[in-house]
């Protein structure tokens, strides 16, 4: 009998190991993210001036990748344990319009559908929220969400013993994919060349400002890297997931597993590393330059509590890029917002 490299047993436990691994880095994710979003320096922040629409992503993202983790336990226990009669299993996993199935997919589904959403939508921000530029991002994604309900509708009326990657379901699965490949490529690509030409502006005249010496990036900069830096994230776990599904490989299962959560660990991390990036900015003694024009805007707004180096003076260090120009300020009243 012909022995298949990587069955779907191993496949699902695989799967089911590298996502309880990478679900415990999930928590921690949230819980800092959490105390990012709803602490400043130790203090709570009025609820005024907690980013909300952020605290319900990032709890959603957490509840579908807890979600998706039970499913994928109760299915390996049902399949291994609970199960009575022949065909092992494989009869289990295969039984691809099951309830566990579908609800895994659409766990699946949902995570990855709004993991693109956010991406589209910090690219927005940093264009300028220009409706133009991702114009195009927008229809791949109207088009992902066209695919997924198809896909979904073919898997609970299939009624037959296959798995996910069988022919039934290719043409919508690959039709997902690739839009969802393109999807991250073309709005990471989009991100990416914002910054060049960010910089590209900025370049020659913070330097002459600088006296000619090395300068340091500034925080907009590295706000902007750690978001494209999630982009290439999904990108890469686009590609990775895709590659195996056309392939018709096993090792889809496990690697859609682990997107699950990473989609949730990518989010939190661009909240807490920019928040980060603000709290050490406000204790540092090195400051942007006190104007710097630019030909394109970029549309970052935030403002960090600077230190309080006397009991009288508890000033704020503002950064506002807004109209095309950078400017750094010293606020009267203080606040937080990003």
């Amino acid at each position: 009998m012909h022995s298949v490299p990587f069955s779907i047993e191993a496949a699902k436990l695989t799967g089911l190991f590298l996502e309880s691994i990478l679900f415990g880095g999930l928590l921690i994710s949230y819980a800092f993210c959490l105390e990012t979003l709803f602490f400043n320096k130790g203090r709570r922040k009025p609820p005024a001036d907690v980013n909300w629409p952020m605290v319900a992503v990032s709890s959603i993202l957490l509840g579908v990748a807890t979600m998706d983790l039970s499913l994928g336990f109760y299915h390996v226990l049902k399949a291994f344990v609970f199960l009575n009669g022949e065909g092992g299993a494989v009869t289990v996993f295969a039984d691809i319009s099951n309830w566990v199935n579908i609800t895994r997919s659409t766990t699946f589904i949902v995570q990855t559908n709004l993991g693109d959403m956010m991406l589209i939508y910090r690219c927005w921000v940093i264009w300028c929220r220009s409706w133009r530029v991702v114009a195009p991002s927008i229809c791949l994604w109207l088009g992902t969400v066209a695919m997924t309900t198809w896909l979904l509708w073919i898997e609970s009326t299939l009624r037959v013993k296959v798995l996910l990657n069988a022919r039934q379901l290719r043409p919508s699965g690959i039709s997902f994919w690739v839009l969802s490949t393109v999807l991250n490529i073309t709005t990471t690509a989009l991100l990416v060349y914002k910054i060049w030409l960010v910089e590209r502006e900025n370049r020659s005249t913070r330097m002459s400002r600088m006296g000619g010496h090395h300068r340091q990036y500034t925080k907009i900069e590295y706000i902007i890297r750690y978001i494209v830096e999630s982009g290439v994230l999904c990108t890469g776990m686009a590609l990775v997931s895709f590659i195996p599904f056309i392939l018709g490989s096993t090792v889809f299962y496990p690697v859609t597993d682990v997107q699950v959560v990473l989609i949730g660990i990518a989010f939190n991390l661009i909240i807490i590393r920019t928040s980060k990036i603000v709290s050490s900015s406000s204790s540092s003694s090195t400051y942007l330059t006190s104007e710097i024009t630019v030909s394109q805007n970029v549309p970052i707004h935030f403002v960090a509590r600077s230190p309080e180096s006397t009991k009288e003076n508890d000033a704020n260090f503002a950064i506002t890029v807004t109209q095309g120009v950078v400017r750094d300020s010293t606020l009267d009243k203080p606040s937080s917002t990003m």
